[in-house]
This record gives structure tokens, C-alpha cells and sequence, in this order.
């Protein structure tokens, strides 16, 4: 998390549920704020709407993160 820096020119966020995982598995507060910092900066330009390729990126991100979820036998939400 130290030598990466927020995707600053494209705003799309790549990659949100590996740092949403990071922070909740191993209580990684660098990447939660990476995560946060990804999230928002996708949604800031569009007055608080991701733009389509955001919104199919964090679709993805989102069945990810309940694949996770459910592997590790933690209840998932509808």
C-alpha cells in the first residue's frame, strides 16, 4: 500500500474488493483508506454516480467480495 498511489487520471476503481478483503481480513487500515479513496474518486466526478465502466467495475467487485464472503462461510446480503 505504500508505493501505490490512487488511480488519479482514470478514477476508475480497479481492483476495490482486493483492498476491501485486505482491510477485513487482515485489519489493514492503509487499505481500507486505499479502498475508500478508490470508491470515492470514481463517484465524485458524477455527482455521486459512479460512470457505467465504474459501476460494472464495482458490480464485479461486489460478486467478488461475496464469493469471499460466502468461502469463508460468513452470511452474504441478498
Amino acid at each position: 500500500i505504500r508505493e501505490i498511489q490512487p488511480d488519479n487520471a482514470t478514477n476508475l476503481p480497479w481492483a476495490v474488493h482486493v483492498f476491501c478483503v485486505l482491510a477485513e481480513r487482515d485489519g489493514d487500515a492503509d487499505a481500507s483508506l486505499y479502498a475508500e479513496t478508490l470508491l470515492h474518486n470514481c463517484v465524485v466526478g458524477g455527482a455521486g454516480r459512479p460512470d457505467k465502466l465504474s459501476a460494472l467495475i464495482l458490480l464485479d467487485s461486489a460478486r467478488r467480495l461475496r464469493l469471499e464472503a460466502s468461502s469463508r462461510g460468513a452470511p452474504s446480503e441478498p
